[in-house]
């Protein structure tokens, strides 16, 4: 029978659990050689213009079409003096579809740095940037640079920066094989390409894709809406019947496929973030804009979604029932994302809970994350899910988003009045989608 936590009182809260074997498949697109040419766009007309560091400003950058000392029409030829930078920009770009950029670069001298990076138009912020700490092995050979992953939609110019460390010899780089590379929009690609001696290098495997920040008026030390990217994969949801303080709601166990990897925010929305897009603070727990925003309910929260949508940078939406529990469990297979252990010094190493959050909320990110670098899945607050409140079915899943109807919202992770069995990844619990309290808070996911 399920425990309902408005009926058991708040220091019985929500939960999670981990009873998954989580199977992340991304996948790793080939752009070696001549594969794949579909997706390869030649610069051969965009453009450079070529700049003295000292004259650029970021927050006005030139857009001149014209090609400067250009070699073979996909590069270009730059040099900078002793103790100077030079700077290589290509003109605006725009594409529906997320992108890479790279291009060959080699030096005839030592002494260079050299940064490749996407810079997005609307506000002048580096997107996405590759810059080994020291680029004298590029002397007489090319290097592959490669700047992943920048975001569909967001217009953006490419940009090579040439800073001379030598000081008393001139250095010349030399850019070749410039190009840009749409990614599917219905793939996605864990892959960087490294430095490497060879003019084309094969993909080297990378799963560190960079986070996405949300840009909001925030205050120093307010921490951002930073959005972490989780792969797609294939996990089991619920818990089994042996699983110690389930309910019966978490069964039947089943496979459950995500097939579409997306951005879960690190943190749980703060009461600065909340603030920042909403003009108001809900919270019971005010004084500090670090702690999570709570006393919002479900309709409170699509409210905040709507927001975050008006800034034209992805959709954005609550997390269904799955992808909470799947970004929960991390790709563990327990009743936590660490493992078994509900100890009281090993769950107040994740999680702030009844033991010791003493009756509060605390700063998001405080604890430690779990693998796919969340905070506070485990207590502080429970979070909104999309789904309706239901049963599960029996057969395996893809993509599901709960019951086309119902009178309750899904919530999970438990709150800092939670007991341990409340901080499972596979607890749910159910309240109306108008109330408020204290206890309730919300995380976000932004589509691919």
């Amino acid at each position: 029978m399920r425990r309902s936590i408005f009926r058991l009182g708040y220091y019985l809260l929500f939960g999670m659990a981990l009873s998954a074997a989580v199977q992340a498949q991304s996948i790793l697109h080939e752009f070696s050689g001549d594969t794949n040419e579909e997706n390869r766009v030649s610069v051969q007309g965009a453009g450079f213009a070529a700049l003295n560091l000292a004259e650029v400003s970021y927050g006005a950058i030139p857009t001149d079409n014209a090609f400067e000392n250009a070699t073979d029409g996909r590069g270009a030829i730059i040099s900078a003096d002793p103790g100077e930078g030079v700077m290589l920009l290509t003109q605006p770009i725009n594409t529906a579809n997320a992108a890479i950029v790279r291009c060959n670069i080699r030096t005839d001298a030592p002494g260079a740095q050299i940064t490749l990076a996407s810079l997005g138009l609307d506000d002048s912020r580096f997107l996405s940037t590759n810059s080994p700490n020291n680029t004298s092995y590029f002397e007489g050979q090319y290097r592959r640079l490669t700047t992943f992953f920048i975001p569909p939609g967001l217009g953006f110019q490419a940009i090579i920066q040439v800073v001379n460390n030598n000081p008393t010899a001139p250095v010349t780089a030399y850019i070749d094989n410039f190009e840009l590379i749409l990614l599917d929009p219905e793939k996605f690609y864990s892959a960087q390409f490294l430095d490497s001696d060879e003019a084309d290098p094969t993909p080297i495997a990378y799963s560190a894709i960079p986070p996405i920040v949300v840009p909001l008026n925030l205050s120093d030390g307010e921490k951002p809406l930073e959005l972490n990217f989780i792969s797609s994969g294939s996990f089991t949801m619920g818990s089994p019947e042996t699983e110690a303080g389930r309910d019966d709601d978490e069964s039947p166990q089943r496979t459950v496929t995500l097939s579409k990897p997306f951005f879960m925010s690190q943190y749980e929305v703060t009461q600065a973030q909340w603030q920042a897009l909403m003009g108001y603070n809900p919270s019971n727990f005010s004084g500090n804009p670090n702690h999570p925003v709570e006393s919002v309910s479900y309709e409170d929260s699509l409210a905040f979604i709507d927001q975050l949508n008006t800034l034209g940078i992805g959709r954005f939406r609550l997390p269904t029932e799955a992808e909470w529990e799947y970004a929960s469990r991390a790709g563990g297979a327990a009743r936590y994302a660490w493992g078994d252990d509900r100890s009281q010094a090993e769950i107040g190493n994740y999680a702030w809970y009844f033991s010791n959050a003493a009756n509060q909320t605390h700063e998001v990110g405080s604890k430690r994350p779990n693998a796919f670098g969340l905070y506070d899945m485990n207590g502080n607050v429970w979070e909104w899910c999309s789904d309706w409140y239901g049963d599960y079915p029996a057969e395996a899943q893809t993509d599901p988003t709960g019951p086309s109807s119902g009178d309750e919202r899904v919530v999970r992770g438990g709150g800092w009045g939670s007991d341990p069995d409340f901080c499972r990844s596979a607890q749910r619990e159910a309240p109306t989608p108008t109330i408020r309290s204290f206890i309730l808070g919300l995380r976000v996911v932004r589509e691919l």
